[in-house]
């Protein structure tokens, strides 16, 4: 290979280092690395890889830039195996060089990655900044591992496990995220993610990783100081023109009501004497239940806040105990009405299948969706993320199925085992666009609350309604296609009847995704009109041009 003057001078000052990880936003967990590596006077690059068809462009960056470290990000355990196959192939083109994985799998699974997967040198637990600078040091200057915290790697024939820090870093001393050369686009608008903490003060759900992945430290939760995060958003506004952040906080609300409304008027603060016009931002977020009522859904409506994820999971208590959740549904539907009064898009999963599922608690989930039939939703199982409660909860009940990595587990219940199985094979088939039904009006629902704030009129009140719309009669086809479901399950099913319903489920799906993709297309045409109208100050016209209410409304 021949190198360029560019990669020469960046191998002076460092090493070259190649991040891969699964990328359609900005992945911050990699761009965190990144920017810790730039920092340090190193020359990281990021490529994505979430599917086979992409191994071929980690190579090509591999080839081109002969990095000295690769750093794979391991994330989504259902993606280890392609990350193992990926590795392979590097090894076989004949890259040399040092291979290193971390994130959640990997932290917890590092035994058996470095004893399985050959290819791969070393393991970074935990958080990764000190971790992949330390070990590009090393690198550069050829120094041993032996001090490099959070760090697993083979010597000689045995594996030696540095010790962990177990505390946070001082996140507002972190460098920014190292972020791409162009805009991002979601919704026709630049767009941003942004981390304001680190972990989650709840952290005891049983199917989540973020738990076990703090339960070590002192503290399960980090916060940014409200001046580190207005500064980042005040880049990104300046330097990216960012309208939509989102949030990726696992919760960005407080453990109490207190400490939220305390944290929401100093982020407001701050934004403002960093100079941010908050008119003309939208924040999305994730919350739980317990953490929003009427004053705090009031709180986030004045920040700037369009959009919340909740975090249901569940609507039937049986089903929130057994998910370890620490929610009532008394919480749920007091978050949910607080969030709907002040016009703020919310949407939300229900894990309606879990090791304890029981029939009697499909009643209540169903009940729930209909009683919000206008708001976004999609349903499906817990699944088992390596050291999760429920990772340990479906060995101690033998209720385990499936190789590593990519574990799976039978229901408790055997009707709603077969449920589980029928929901599988109708909704979740191959070429099914349930999925993307799903998704498609979550974020339009989300469209329309952005529109409506950043382009407000008539016409904007309109198109979110008819979104509204949409939503409702999909939820309210998705009842009922869930309680023939379950009848199914009870009462059995011939091959005939199985077949039929995945037609319908399919072909429904794909209506209601070209619903919404139409609808998603007046709202962008809307905001087109609108920016021509405001440039010549009579956007108050808009609602009241014939021509376009007919086109849009």
């Amino acid at each position: 290979m021949v190198e360029t003057e560019a990669l020469r001078t960046s191998r002076r000052r460092g090493v070259v280092a190649l991040l891969v990880g699964a990328e359609d936003e900005e992945n911050l967990a990699l761009r965190y690395l990144a920017g810790a590596l730039q920092a340090a006077g190193h020359s990281p690059s990021i490529v994505s890889c979430v599917r086979d068809e992409q191994i071929s462009d980690v190579l090509e960056c591999v080839r081109k830039q002969n990095p000295e470290l690769i750093a794979i990000s391991i994330a989504f355990q259902c993606l280890a195996s392609l990350y193992f196959r990926l590795v392979e192939r590097v090894r076989q083109s004949g890259y040399s060089g040092h291979i290193v994985a971390g994130g959640h799998f990997a932290t917890f699974e590092f035994r058996r990655i470095l004893e399985s997967q050959s290819g791969i040198d070393s393991v970074g637990r935990f958080e990764g900044e000190r971790t992949v600078v330390a070990l590009a040091d090393a690198i550069v200057s050829g120094g041993g591992f032996t001090e490099i915290p959070n760090l697993v790697y083979r010597d000689g024939g045995a594996l030696r496990e540095n010790a962990c820090a177990p505390e946070y870093p001082e996140l507002d001393s972190l460098a920014f995220p190292l972020r791409t050369r162009g805009k991002q686009v979601r919704m026709g608008e630049p767009f941003a993610t942004l981390v304001s903490s680190r972990g989650c003060w709840h952290s005891s759900c049983q199917y989540c990783c973020i738990g076990a992945f703090h339960r070590t430290r002192g503290t399960r939760f980090a916060l940014r100081s409200p001046k580190s995060v207005a500064e980042e958003v005040a880049w990104l506004v300046a330097m990216r023109n960012a309208r939509i952040i989102q949030l990726h906080d696992d919760n960005f609300l407080q453990p109490t009501k207190a400490e939220t409304l305390a944290r929401l008027a100093s982020l407001t603060d701050e934004l403002r004497l960093a100079g941010v016009d908050l008119t003309q931002v939208a924040f999305l977020i994730k919350a739980r239940p317990d953490s929003v009522d009427d004053e705090v859904a009031d709180a986030l409506r004045k920040f700037g806040c369009v959009g919340v994820f909740l975090g249901v999971e569940n609507a039937c208590q049986s089903g929130l105990d057994s998910l370890c959740r620490g929610v009532t549904v008394d919480e749920t539907v007091t978050a949910m009405d607080a969030l709907l009064k002040h016009g703020i898009a919310a949407t939300y999963n229900l894990l309606i299948f879990h090791p304890a599922t029981r029939m009697q608690e499909l009643d209540e989930n169903i009940a729930f969706i209909a009683k919000y039939a206008d708001v976004p939703t999609d349903f499906g199982r817990a699944e088992i993320v390596a050291a999760s409660p429920l990772e340990h909860v479906v060995q101690s009940k033998g209720l385990l199925r499936g190789n590593w990595p990519m574990w799976d587990y039978v229901l408790e219940d055997t009707t709603a085992e077969r449920m589980s199985l029928i929901y599988r094979m109708v909704f979740r088939a191959p070429g099914s666009e349930y999925s993307q039904v799903a998704h498609a009006l979550i974020a339009l629902s989300y469209h329309g609350a952005v529109v409506e704030r950043l382009y407000p009129g008539p016409l904007a009140v309109t198109l979110r309604a008819e979104a509204g719309a949409l939503t409702k009669r999909w939820n309210l086809w998705l009842v009922d296609a869930i309680a023939r479901m379950r009848r199914m399950a009870e009462q059995g099913y011939s091959t005939e009847e199985l077949e039929g319903f995945t037609s319908e489920v399919a072909g429904k799906s794909t209506d209601a995704s070209r619903e919404a993709h139409a609808l998603d297309k007046r709202l962008l045409a809307y905001k087109r009109n609108h920016k021509i109208f405001r440039f010549f100050g009579v956007e108050d016209a808009l609602g009241s041009t014939a021509w376009l209410r007919q086109r849009l409304g």
